[in-house]
Protein backbone atom coordinates (compact mmCIF):
# COMPACT_ATOMS: atom_id res chain seq x y z
CA UNK A 1 0.00 0.00 0.00
CA UNK A 2 1.26 3.45 -0.87
CA UNK A 3 0.10 6.93 -0.07
CA UNK A 4 0.43 9.99 -2.34
CA UNK A 5 -0.56 13.59 -1.88
CA UNK A 6 -1.95 15.79 -4.62
CA UNK A 7 -4.00 18.95 -4.31
CA UNK A 8 -5.87 21.08 -6.79
CA UNK A 9 -8.17 22.56 -4.19
CA UNK A 10 -8.15 24.55 -0.97
CA UNK A 11 -6.15 21.94 0.94
CA UNK A 12 -4.50 18.58 0.18
CA UNK A 13 -6.30 15.26 0.38
CA UNK A 14 -4.74 11.98 1.40
CA UNK A 15 -5.18 9.25 -1.17
CA UNK A 16 -4.39 5.62 -0.31
CA UNK A 17 -3.99 3.19 -3.17
CA UNK A 18 -3.62 -0.57 -2.94
CA UNK A 19 -1.24 -2.62 -5.07
CA UNK A 20 0.29 0.49 -6.64
CA UNK A 21 3.93 1.31 -5.98
CA UNK A 22 3.51 4.98 -6.76
CA UNK A 23 0.48 6.97 -7.81
CA UNK A 24 -0.39 10.61 -8.43
CA UNK A 25 -4.06 11.53 -8.19
CA UNK A 26 -5.68 14.83 -9.12
CA UNK A 27 -8.45 15.85 -6.74
CA UNK A 28 -10.58 18.91 -7.18
CA UNK A 29 -13.16 20.03 -4.65
CA UNK A 30 -14.24 22.87 -2.42
CA UNK A 31 -15.31 20.51 0.35
CA UNK A 32 -16.41 16.92 0.91
CA UNK A 33 -19.51 16.71 3.11
CA UNK A 34 -20.24 13.37 4.74
CA UNK A 35 -22.56 11.07 2.86
CA UNK A 36 -21.43 11.77 -0.68
CA UNK A 37 -22.35 9.09 -3.17
CA UNK A 38 -20.14 7.96 -6.07
CA UNK A 39 -21.88 8.53 -9.41
CA UNK A 40 -19.01 7.80 -11.76
CA UNK A 41 -16.15 5.54 -10.76
CA UNK A 42 -13.50 3.48 -12.46
CA UNK A 43 -9.87 2.67 -11.91
CA UNK A 44 -8.91 6.06 -13.25
CA UNK A 45 -11.88 8.41 -12.77
CA UNK A 46 -14.03 9.23 -9.78
CA UNK A 47 -16.71 11.80 -9.03
CA UNK A 48 -19.05 12.27 -6.09
CA UNK A 49 -22.20 14.37 -5.86
CA UNK A 50 -24.49 15.03 -2.92
CA UNK A 51 -27.26 12.45 -2.39
CA UNK A 52 -30.85 13.55 -2.96
CA UNK A 53 -31.56 13.91 0.78
CA UNK A 54 -28.39 15.86 1.46
CA UNK A 55 -28.71 19.37 2.91
CA UNK A 56 -26.22 20.49 0.29
CA UNK A 57 -28.62 20.32 -2.66
CA UNK A 58 -31.15 22.69 -4.19
CA UNK A 59 -34.65 21.52 -5.13
CA UNK A 60 -36.97 22.96 -7.70
CA UNK A 61 -40.70 23.56 -7.19
CA UNK A 62 -41.53 19.96 -8.11
CA UNK A 63 -39.10 18.67 -5.49
CA UNK A 64 -36.76 17.11 -8.02
CA UNK A 65 -33.01 16.97 -7.51
CA UNK A 66 -31.53 20.00 -9.20
CA UNK A 67 -27.87 20.54 -8.37
CA UNK A 68 -25.39 20.08 -5.51
CA UNK A 69 -23.40 22.93 -4.00
CA UNK A 70 -20.30 20.78 -3.77
CA UNK A 71 -18.54 18.16 -5.84
CA UNK A 72 -15.51 16.01 -5.22
CA UNK A 73 -13.82 14.63 -8.28
CA UNK A 74 -10.52 13.33 -9.48
CA UNK A 75 -8.53 11.13 -11.79
CA UNK A 76 -5.15 9.41 -11.85
CA UNK A 77 -2.62 11.61 -13.54
CA UNK A 78 -0.21 8.69 -13.58
CA UNK A 79 -2.65 6.71 -15.74
CA UNK A 80 -3.78 9.54 -18.02
CA UNK A 81 -0.66 11.69 -18.55
CA UNK A 82 2.69 10.72 -20.07
CA UNK A 83 5.23 12.07 -19.32
CA UNK A 84 4.08 12.85 -15.80
CA UNK A 85 4.95 16.37 -14.65
CA UNK A 86 2.92 17.45 -11.63
CA UNK A 87 3.42 19.48 -8.47
CA UNK A 88 1.48 20.62 -5.44
CA UNK A 89 2.86 22.94 -2.77
CA UNK A 90 1.38 24.90 0.12
CA UNK A 91 2.15 27.94 2.20
CA UNK A 92 3.35 27.20 5.72
CA UNK A 93 1.01 28.08 8.60
CA UNK A 94 1.33 31.85 8.62
CA UNK A 95 -0.19 35.16 7.58
CA UNK A 96 1.17 36.63 4.36
CA UNK A 97 0.71 40.38 4.59
CA UNK A 98 1.13 42.93 1.83
CA UNK A 99 2.39 42.59 -1.73
CA UNK A 100 5.07 40.26 -3.04
CA UNK A 101 5.81 36.75 -4.29
CA UNK A 102 3.91 34.13 -2.32
CA UNK A 103 6.09 31.25 -1.09
CA UNK A 104 5.00 27.63 -0.91
CA UNK A 105 7.74 25.74 0.98
CA UNK A 106 5.63 22.72 1.90
CA UNK A 107 5.93 20.52 -1.20
CA UNK A 108 3.44 17.65 -1.28
CA UNK A 109 4.07 16.42 -4.82
CA UNK A 110 6.81 17.13 -7.34
CA UNK A 111 6.72 14.55 -10.11
CA UNK A 112 9.25 15.60 -12.70
CA UNK A 113 11.03 17.91 -10.21
CA UNK A 114 9.96 21.08 -12.04
CA UNK A 115 8.86 22.96 -8.89
CA UNK A 116 11.62 24.81 -7.05
CA UNK A 117 10.95 25.00 -3.32
CA UNK A 118 13.17 27.95 -2.43
CA UNK A 119 11.84 30.29 -5.11
CA UNK A 120 8.34 28.69 -5.05
CA UNK A 121 8.34 28.79 -8.84
CA UNK A 122 7.52 26.19 -11.47
CA UNK A 123 9.72 25.92 -14.55
CA UNK A 124 8.12 24.25 -17.56
CA UNK A 125 10.37 21.35 -18.61
CA UNK A 126 8.99 21.31 -22.16
CA UNK A 127 6.64 23.12 -24.52
CA UNK A 128 3.03 22.31 -23.81
CA UNK A 129 -0.29 23.06 -22.16
CA UNK A 130 -0.25 23.17 -18.37
CA UNK A 131 -3.09 23.26 -15.88
CA UNK A 132 -2.26 25.65 -13.04
CA UNK A 133 -4.32 26.30 -9.94
CA UNK A 134 -3.91 28.58 -6.95
CA UNK A 135 -6.07 28.59 -3.82
CA UNK A 136 -5.86 31.01 -0.94
CA UNK A 137 -7.62 31.77 2.30
CA UNK A 138 -8.32 35.48 2.81
CA UNK A 139 -8.19 36.81 6.36
CA UNK A 140 -11.34 38.29 7.90
CA UNK A 141 -12.10 41.85 6.79
CA UNK A 142 -9.18 41.72 4.40
CA UNK A 143 -8.63 41.55 0.63
CA UNK A 144 -6.60 39.53 -1.87
CA UNK A 145 -5.38 40.15 -5.41
CA UNK A 146 -3.38 37.09 -6.36
CA UNK A 147 -2.00 36.62 -9.87
CA UNK A 148 -0.34 33.85 -11.81
CA UNK A 149 2.73 35.18 -13.59
CA UNK A 150 4.79 33.75 -16.44
CA UNK A 151 8.30 35.16 -16.74
CA UNK A 152 7.22 38.12 -14.62
CA UNK A 153 4.15 38.92 -16.76
CA UNK A 154 0.67 38.73 -15.20
CA UNK A 155 -1.65 36.17 -16.81
CA UNK A 156 -4.79 35.68 -14.72
CA UNK A 157 -6.08 36.97 -11.40
CA UNK A 158 -7.76 35.55 -8.31
CA UNK A 159 -9.35 38.26 -6.21
CA UNK A 160 -11.54 39.12 -3.29
CA UNK A 161 -11.95 42.83 -2.70
CA UNK A 162 -14.96 42.67 -0.36
CA UNK A 163 -13.98 43.42 3.24
CA UNK A 164 -17.27 43.16 5.13
CA UNK A 165 -16.83 39.45 5.91
CA UNK A 166 -16.17 38.54 9.56
CA UNK A 167 -14.37 35.28 8.90
CA UNK A 168 -11.82 33.60 6.65
CA UNK A 169 -12.86 32.88 3.04
CA UNK A 170 -11.19 30.43 0.65
CA UNK A 171 -11.05 31.21 -3.08
CA UNK A 172 -9.57 29.30 -6.03
CA UNK A 173 -8.42 30.12 -9.57
CA UNK A 174 -7.67 27.52 -12.23
CA UNK A 175 -6.56 27.97 -15.82
CA UNK A 176 -4.71 26.33 -18.68
CA UNK A 177 -1.65 28.10 -20.03
CA UNK A 178 0.41 27.43 -23.14
CA UNK A 179 4.02 27.45 -21.91
CA UNK A 180 7.40 27.21 -23.60
CA UNK A 181 10.25 25.17 -22.18
CA UNK A 182 11.97 27.08 -19.35
CA UNK A 183 9.05 29.47 -18.82
CA UNK A 184 8.89 30.30 -15.12
CA UNK A 185 5.52 30.50 -13.33
CA UNK A 186 5.02 31.99 -9.88
CA UNK A 187 2.29 33.50 -7.73
CA UNK A 188 2.23 37.12 -6.59
CA UNK A 189 -0.01 39.06 -4.22
CA UNK A 190 -0.45 42.58 -5.62
CA UNK A 191 -2.66 44.17 -2.94
CA UNK A 192 -0.45 45.94 -0.35
CA UNK A 193 -3.30 45.75 2.15
CA UNK A 194 -4.15 42.09 1.55
CA UNK A 195 -3.70 39.31 4.09
CA UNK A 196 -3.49 35.65 3.04
CA UNK A 197 -3.98 32.92 5.63
CA UNK A 198 -2.83 29.33 6.00
CA UNK A 199 -2.68 26.92 8.93
CA UNK A 200 -2.18 23.17 9.26
CA UNK A 201 -5.10 22.75 6.89
CA UNK A 202 -2.88 24.23 4.14
CA UNK A 203 -5.60 26.45 2.67
CA UNK A 204 -3.20 28.47 0.51
CA UNK A 205 -1.62 26.32 -2.20
CA UNK A 206 -0.21 26.26 -5.73
CA UNK A 207 -0.56 23.21 -7.99
CA UNK A 208 -0.25 22.19 -11.60
CA UNK A 209 0.56 19.54 -14.18
CA UNK A 210 1.53 19.09 -17.80
CA UNK A 211 -1.44 18.19 -19.98
CA UNK A 212 0.15 15.30 -21.88
CA UNK A 213 -2.59 12.71 -22.46
CA UNK A 214 -1.68 9.12 -23.11
CA UNK A 215 -2.07 8.57 -26.84
CA UNK A 216 -0.92 12.10 -27.61
CA UNK A 217 -4.15 13.66 -28.87
CA UNK A 218 -5.15 16.84 -27.04
CA UNK A 219 -8.49 18.58 -26.74
CA UNK A 220 -8.20 21.58 -24.43
CA UNK A 221 -9.34 25.18 -24.11
CA UNK A 222 -9.16 28.06 -21.67
CA UNK A 223 -11.36 31.05 -22.52
CA UNK A 224 -11.45 34.29 -20.49
CA UNK A 225 -13.60 37.38 -20.29
CA UNK A 226 -12.04 40.87 -20.16
CA UNK A 227 -15.17 42.93 -19.42
CA UNK A 228 -18.08 42.99 -16.99
CA UNK A 229 -21.78 42.35 -17.52
CA UNK A 230 -24.66 43.57 -15.35
CA UNK A 231 -28.33 42.81 -15.82
CA UNK A 232 -30.20 46.09 -16.29
CA UNK A 233 -33.63 44.52 -15.80
CA UNK A 234 -34.81 42.07 -13.11
CA UNK A 235 -35.53 39.27 -15.60
CA UNK A 236 -32.47 39.80 -17.80
CA UNK A 237 -29.94 36.94 -17.98
CA UNK A 238 -26.79 36.27 -19.98
CA UNK A 239 -27.04 33.02 -21.94
CA UNK A 240 -24.55 32.03 -23.03
CA UNK A 241 -21.69 33.93 -21.39
CA UNK A 242 -19.21 35.06 -24.06
CA UNK A 243 -15.42 34.94 -23.66
CA UNK A 244 -13.25 37.23 -25.76
CA UNK A 245 -9.72 36.14 -24.77
CA UNK A 246 -8.53 32.61 -25.63
CA UNK A 247 -5.35 31.52 -23.84
CA UNK A 248 -5.46 27.89 -24.98
CA UNK A 249 -7.27 26.14 -27.83
CA UNK A 250 -5.88 22.72 -28.72
CA UNK A 251 -8.19 21.06 -31.25
CA UNK A 252 -11.18 22.31 -29.25
CA UNK A 253 -12.78 24.67 -31.74
CA UNK A 254 -14.09 26.77 -28.88
CA UNK A 255 -16.39 29.56 -30.12
CA UNK A 256 -15.57 32.73 -28.14
CA UNK A 257 -18.57 34.66 -29.46
CA UNK A 258 -21.11 32.16 -28.20
CA UNK A 259 -18.90 30.94 -25.35
CA UNK A 260 -19.60 27.39 -26.47
CA UNK A 261 -17.48 24.25 -26.69
CA UNK A 262 -18.81 21.66 -29.15
CA UNK A 263 -17.48 18.15 -28.60
CA UNK A 264 -15.74 16.55 -31.57
CA UNK A 265 -14.04 13.72 -29.64
CA UNK A 266 -16.36 11.77 -27.31
CA UNK A 267 -15.02 11.07 -23.85
CA UNK A 268 -14.72 12.19 -20.25
CA UNK A 269 -13.95 15.92 -19.91
CA UNK A 270 -12.75 18.01 -16.98
CA UNK A 271 -14.62 21.34 -16.90
CA UNK A 272 -13.87 24.33 -14.68
CA UNK A 273 -15.57 27.73 -14.40
CA UNK A 274 -14.29 30.83 -12.60
CA UNK A 275 -16.53 33.88 -12.22
CA UNK A 276 -15.86 37.13 -10.37
CA UNK A 277 -19.08 38.23 -8.69
CA UNK A 278 -19.91 41.93 -8.79
CA UNK A 279 -20.20 44.02 -5.60
CA UNK A 280 -23.67 43.97 -3.99
CA UNK A 281 -25.10 41.82 -6.78
CA UNK A 282 -26.10 38.17 -6.65
CA UNK A 283 -24.62 35.48 -8.88
CA UNK A 284 -26.17 32.14 -9.82
CA UNK A 285 -24.31 30.72 -12.82
CA UNK A 286 -24.58 27.25 -14.30
CA UNK A 287 -22.92 25.09 -16.92
CA UNK A 288 -25.37 23.88 -19.55
CA UNK A 289 -25.03 20.70 -21.62
CA UNK A 290 -26.93 20.80 -24.91
CA UNK A 291 -27.36 17.26 -26.18
CA UNK A 292 -28.39 16.80 -29.82
CA UNK A 293 -31.22 14.45 -28.84
CA UNK A 294 -32.25 15.49 -25.32
CA UNK A 295 -31.77 19.24 -25.65
CA UNK A 296 -30.25 21.60 -23.07
CA UNK A 297 -30.01 20.77 -19.36
CA UNK A 298 -28.00 22.11 -16.45
CA UNK A 299 -25.00 19.97 -15.52
CA UNK A 300 -25.96 19.11 -11.95
CA UNK A 301 -22.45 19.08 -10.55
CA UNK A 302 -21.42 22.57 -11.68
CA UNK A 303 -23.36 25.51 -10.28
CA UNK A 304 -21.75 28.68 -8.92
CA UNK A 305 -23.51 30.70 -6.24
CA UNK A 306 -23.03 33.93 -4.38
CA UNK A 307 -26.48 34.92 -3.19
CA UNK A 308 -25.27 37.47 -0.66
CA UNK A 309 -25.77 41.05 -1.85
CA UNK A 310 -24.07 42.56 1.20
CA UNK A 311 -20.57 42.02 -0.15
CA UNK A 312 -18.96 45.42 -0.76
CA UNK A 313 -16.41 44.13 -3.27
CA UNK A 314 -15.63 41.53 -5.91
CA UNK A 315 -15.46 37.85 -4.96
CA UNK A 316 -14.19 34.94 -7.02
CA UNK A 317 -16.37 31.83 -7.14
CA UNK A 318 -15.43 28.60 -8.93
CA UNK A 319 -16.57 25.04 -9.56
CA UNK A 320 -15.39 21.95 -11.44
CA UNK A 321 -16.82 18.71 -12.74
CA UNK A 322 -16.10 15.62 -14.81
CA UNK A 323 -18.69 14.98 -17.51
CA UNK A 324 -19.19 12.42 -20.28
CA UNK A 325 -19.67 14.13 -23.64
CA UNK A 326 -20.77 12.65 -26.95
CA UNK A 327 -19.82 13.91 -30.38
CA UNK A 328 -21.94 16.97 -31.16
CA UNK A 329 -22.71 17.81 -27.54
CA UNK A 330 -22.10 21.44 -26.62
CA UNK A 331 -21.46 23.08 -23.25
CA UNK A 332 -21.64 26.72 -22.24
CA UNK A 333 -22.00 28.95 -19.16
CA UNK A 334 -25.13 30.93 -18.37
CA UNK A 335 -26.22 33.31 -15.61
CA UNK A 336 -29.59 33.60 -13.95
CA UNK A 337 -31.95 36.54 -14.12
CA UNK A 338 -30.70 39.73 -12.46
CA UNK A 339 -27.09 38.53 -12.13
CA UNK A 340 -23.86 40.47 -12.61
CA UNK A 341 -20.31 39.30 -13.29
CA UNK A 342 -17.01 41.17 -13.26
CA UNK A 343 -14.14 41.07 -15.74
CA UNK A 344 -11.21 43.27 -16.77
CA UNK A 345 -7.83 42.89 -18.45
CA UNK A 346 -6.60 40.70 -15.57
CA UNK A 347 -9.03 37.96 -16.70
CA UNK A 348 -10.85 36.95 -13.53
CA UNK A 349 -13.74 35.15 -15.30
CA UNK A 350 -13.08 32.05 -17.41
CA UNK A 351 -14.25 28.70 -18.79
CA UNK A 352 -11.63 25.94 -19.01
CA UNK A 353 -11.77 22.31 -20.04
CA UNK A 354 -9.86 19.39 -21.44
CA UNK A 355 -10.35 15.80 -22.55
CA UNK A 356 -9.28 13.39 -19.82
CA UNK A 357 -10.09 10.08 -21.47
CA UNK A 358 -11.57 9.45 -24.94
CA UNK A 359 -14.24 6.80 -25.32
CA UNK A 360 -14.04 6.35 -29.09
Amino acid sequence: MSTSYASFRQKPVRITTKNVKKDVVLLYTSTKPAGYNPVSTSKDLVQWIAPAKSPYVIRNKEGDFRSPFFTWLGFRLSRQMNPLVAFSAAMNPTHFRGAGVVHFPYVMQNAGFAFERNSSSFTAPEDGVYLLSVSTAVEAESRARVRLRVNGMDKVELLQTSTNHNGINTITRTTLLDLRAQDVVDVIQTDPGGVLFSDRGLQTSFSGFLYSPVGGFQVAWSAHRSHSWLATEPRQALEPVGFDTILVDRHAGFNPTTGTFTCGVPGVYFLHVNIAAFPRRKLHASLVLNNRVQGPRVIESLTLLRYSIRENGIDTVSASTLVQLQEGDSVYVRTSEGDALYGDSNLQTSFTGFLVKPTC
